[in-house]
């Protein structure tokens, strides 16, 4: 027998997308966070590398502490400004790419979401036997459906299956 659902949208028919996708843009929306935060950490760091002009005074401590740090720095044998600068680098490139990798999964999303949200998909569920499957769908459908009659043109996809297994995962997926 087929079973009208009525004319319904994408989501509603795929309820479980709408959770991955929901799911995934959370995920999404926290890597980003964090990418983000860890990116300003390191352009901090890094201008903070980089040197400003001190007032004379300025100059004066700054050479004794820099002293001090170069003896401490040779003693450790711990890498100069420049290693810093060019690793500080290489880690702002990495999390610029993360988070542009990032931003194309969540327009990849926005499009899904999107997709999700189309209405006037007229459903039908069928339960019963493979040979009374054509008859039954002319039967429901030999009038037309929602938004057009019998010479209306239509489009349609038709999931079948005989395997109880492969129907529950349709019922899930698609909320019938």
């Amino acid at each position: 027998m087929i079973t009208n659902l009525g004319e319904l949208s994408l989501s509603s028919l795929n309820p479980a997308s709408v959770s991955a996708v929901a799911a995934a843009d959370a995920a999404i929306g926290v890597s980003l966070g964090n990418l983000q935060a860890q990116l300003d950490g390191a352009l901090f760091a890094q201008a903070g590398l980089i040197a400003n002009p001190p007032t004379l005074a300025g100059q004066v401590t700054a050479l004794a502490e820099m002293a001090a740090a170069l003896a401490l720095a040779i003693s450790l044998g711990v890498p100069d400004v420049s290693f810093q600068l060019t690793a500080i680098g290489d880690v702002v490139a990495s999390l610029q790419t993360s988070i542009g990798a990032l931003n194309a999964q969540l327009a990849a999303l926005v499009e899904v979401n999107t997709s999700l949200a189309v209405g006037g998909v007229a459903a039908y569920v069928y339960e019963g036997e493979t040979s009374k499957f054509g008859q039954e769908l002319h039967s429901a459908l030999g009038g037309g459906f929602a938004g057009g009659g019998p010479g209306t043109q239509a489009r349609a996809l038709v999931l079948a299956t005989t395997a109880s297994e492969a129907w529950d995962a349709v019922k899930y997926l698609y909320g019938v």
